[in-house]
């Protein structure tokens, strides 16, 4: 019984180490799945509003926010932002968050960039949960007007997250549950099959694997005999007899 349980210890312990792997894994795989979709959603809603965005940009502000008000209609979209190339805002959505001002993000982004890009993306944790703020540059006749600044709410791919880990729990609770069970109806089985084998072979019928077996206890039972008739022809020990043996 004890074997069986540090088997099913070792067991266990192999099979977490396989589902935390295996969560890590996928949820690494599935994050940078998630961000490659909304950097490619950023690039699809600036580009549908582009046109609308440099009519009415450094012109109408009203209509520019208009426009991105229509771009924080997306679900997972909840604010968005215009800043001119000099690092001033021009127009913000009501729940742009306060703490990505056009400046900071300009100086973050040429800390963490050695060259300029067009499209730049950072998540950042808020006291509302994470985001994404996306950074797309607006660019008319080779000449840049300034950047788009999108955020992204982030609690659908914790949502999603939270789901896989609770997926996985459950599936690594099912699959060590199966083979403790399994592994203990086998070791049975097999005990079982082996005794059987074994009662076979001592009364005479035994099968090839046991034959060595049987083979060495008759071998065993013989030589006892042969001691056991060489003490009768002895008699019982004795000083005489012990002294005996000892001068031989």
């Amino acid at each position: 019984m004890l074997r069986a349980v540090r088997f099913l210890v070792v067991l266990l312990a192999g099979l977490a180490v396989l589902a935390l792997g295996g969560y890590w894994q996928l949820t690494s795989k599935t994050r940078a799945w998630f961000e490659s979709d909304l950097q490619l959603r950023t690039r699809l809603v600036v580009a549908s509003a582009r046109q609308s965005l440099i009519s009415h940009w450094s012109v109408d502000g009203d209509r520019l926010l208009s426009t991105l008000a229509d771009i924080a209609r997306d679900e997972r979209i909840m604010a968005a932002a215009a800043c001119s190339d000099a690092d001033r805002l021009l127009a913000a959505t009501e729940a742009f968050p306060g703490e990505f001002s056009c400046s900071s993000v300009r100086v973050r982004m040429k800390e963490e960039l050695a060259l300029p890009l067009q499209d730049w993306a950072f998540t950042a944790e808020l006291p509302d949960g994470r985001v994404r703020l996306s950074v797309s540059a607006l660019n008319h006749k080779r000449t840049r007007l300034g950047s788009v600044l999108l955020v992204h709410d982030l609690s659908f791919m914790d949502r999603r997250e939270a789901t896989t880990r609770n997926l996985l729990l459950g599936g690594f609770f099912v699959l060590a549950l199966s083979a403790s069970v399994f592994t203990l109806v086998a070791a049975r089985v097999a005990w079982r099959g082996w005794t059987l084998e074994l009662r076979r072979a001592l009364s005479g019928r035994a099968s090839a694997e046991f034959r060595p077996l049987v083979r060495d206890v008759r071998s065993l039972v013989e030589r006892l005999a042969d001691e056991r008739k060489h003490e009768a022809n002895y008699g019982a020990w004795s000083s005489s007899r012990l002294r005996e043996t000892l001068v031989q």
